[in-house]
């Protein structure tokens, strides 16, 4: 629990308030019971999923010269305290990150509005409290990791998550991730149901194509196109289409729109994930999804509610751990 505890912590939030300087304006102040009641509502929602027991603010500064509040907040779990500090705008509307978040409106609202989901590939209720979506390349090796742990939870939570795949083949490092995207297009402009176990195939056989010669590498996504139940003739003819192409090509500025620059990326319900977690980690922020997105305000969703290593694979590392104790 201890190790638990403290690995998982997210901190983004954590900067200098001397790094994000707010020009000098005459603004009203809110009061310490209204930046006390916003951030403590803001970190319940955005980090809650970890079990605490209790989410305090210690204490308030005056405002710096930049304008900027730090608010020291106690996290308990068990036996176990942690110290935190925030800096807050002297109004108690926002929270610096590496950009101002809104304290009080639903944190995801802004990235979820942006993601296009219109004809990608999904799987799971169209009525699941929680929409997951994966942007991947079937050649990295994180991703088909990532996926072992989306399937995971899917299983254990069955009915709890729609999974929704985005293209985001990166070719500079993947010879013949490109080829893989487009010959997954091509499998689920037939029949979206045919994308999952060509995917599934791909990832499993990812060792086998890295060993063939590129050239021969389209062939056997051929053969696993077919066996998930593709017609050859308008899947030849789909590969040599400008579509399919564009149809990547609209995935992957989606990504870049939302943040993406390395898979796998996953966003729950809008909170991007980047890189691979453990099961149990995802597992436990889809449960906690799926009990608070209702209170969230959905007016402004692209989809309807119900509805990780380094540049190579994506920043395929744990969530960041809590600081140490004062």
């Amino acid at each position: 629990m201890k190790k638990f505890f403290l690995r998982f912590l997210i901190l983004a939030m954590l900067i200098p308030a001397a790094a994000w300087a707010r020009p000098t304006l005459r603004i009203p102040m809110a009061s310490p019971a209204v930046i006390r009641r916003r951030l403590v509502a803001f970190l319940n929602r955005t980090l809650g999923w970890q079990g605490f027991n209790s989410v305090s603010v210690l204490q308030i500064s005056r405002p710096d010269r930049s304008g900027l509040r730090k608010v020291t907040v106690l996290f308990t779990k068990g036996k176990q305290k942690a110290k935190q500090s925030y800096w807050v705008t002297v109004d108690g509307h926002e929270i610096v990150d590496n950009a101002p978040q809104n304290l009080a409106a639903d944190p995801w609202a802004a990235t979820r509005a942006k993601l296009q989901l219109q004809g990608a590939p999904s799987e799971g209720p169209a009525n699941a409290p929680v929409t997951l979506v994966e942007f991947s390349d079937l050649e990295c090796p994180f991703c088909k990791e990532a996926n072992q742990v989306i399937n995971q939870v899917r299983a254990e939570l069955p009915g709890k998550m729609r999974v929704i795949f985005k293209y985001y083949p990166l070719t500079n490092i993947h010879p013949w991730a490109m080829a893989a995207a487009k010959a997954a297009v091509c499998v689920t402009a037939q029949k979206s149901d045919h994308f999952w176990p060509f995917e599934q195939t791909v990832f499993s056989h990812q060792d086998k194509l890295d060993q063939l010669p590129l050239a021969r590498v389209p062939s056997r996504l051929r053969d696993f196109a077919l066996e998930s139940g593709t017609q050859p003739g308008p899947y030849d003819a789909c590969l040599n289409s400008p579509a399919t192409m564009a149809t990547i090509q609209a995935s992957m500025r989606n990504g870049q729109l939302v943040g993406v620059n390395s898979t796998p990326t996953l966003y729950i319900d809008g909170r991007e994930i980047a890189g691979v977690i453990p099961a149990n980690t995802l597992k436990s922020l889809v449960q906690y999804e799926a009990k608070m997105a209702p209170m969230d305000d959905h007016s402004h969703r692209s989809f309807a509610l119900g509805a990780i290593k380094g540049k190579q694979c994506g920043k395929c590392g744990v969530l960041p751990p809590l600081p140490k104790k004062h």
